[in-house]
């Protein structure tokens, strides 16, 4: 099972290059915590990042988990990995969950493809970090991901297309 995980800080342009990726035939998995989200916020006291972040978190690497065992076998990229969660726990300074954690030390992807942040920041019914937050995240995540033995493949920022043809470019350098 390949995986890569094209991630970044909120509003790097992970979903939009996804969607890239996707109508060039590649396979994708969704962002899991803004699928939690969207269904946390239907619900009276849903568990939310900004709530309680650790549950949280506990709720969106179920669904990783859930999402990428769906995977068929052909090169897979998901919007976002399981270790972002670790950046986010770090950030919010909350114990990073055990199960994630443990996570580590069976489960590896691919490659790791890093977004530089888009200039243009922008807050939504899901995305409430301000600009520094957003900024914070973005450095955490890169470390999370490094502190666990990858190697970071940093994208900068380009016009949807090119960026997704930057990381299949990269992608095939490796495959």
């Amino acid at each position: 099972m390949e995986r890569y995980v094209i991630t970044g800080g909120p509003c790097s342009g992970k979903t939009t290059t996804c969607k890239e990726l996707a109508s060039l035939g590649y396979e994708i998995v969704q962002e899991s915590a803004r699928i939690i989200i969207a269904e946390e916020q239907q619900k009276t006291n849903g568990v939310l990042p900004w709530t309680n972040l650790f549950e949280f978190q506990k709720l969106v690497l179920r669904r990783q988990l859930d999402l990428e065992s769906r995977i068929n076998g052909q090169p897979t990229f998901l919007d976002r990995g399981f270790l972002d969660g670790v950046a986010y726990c770090w950030q919010g300074k909350v114990k990073v969950p055990e199960e994630l954690l443990a996570l580590t030390k069976t489960q590896r992807y691919n490659r790791v493809f890093l977004l530089d942040p888009l200039p243009n920041y922008q807050t939504d019914g899901q995305r409430k970090e301000d600009i520094t937050v957003a900024a914070e995240l973005h450095r955490l995540i890169g470390e999370a991901y490094k502190e666990f033995g990858y190697d970071v493949i940093k994208v900068p920022v380009l016009e949807p297309k090119q960026r997704a043809q930057n990381i299949i470019k990269k992608f095939s350098e490796v495959v």
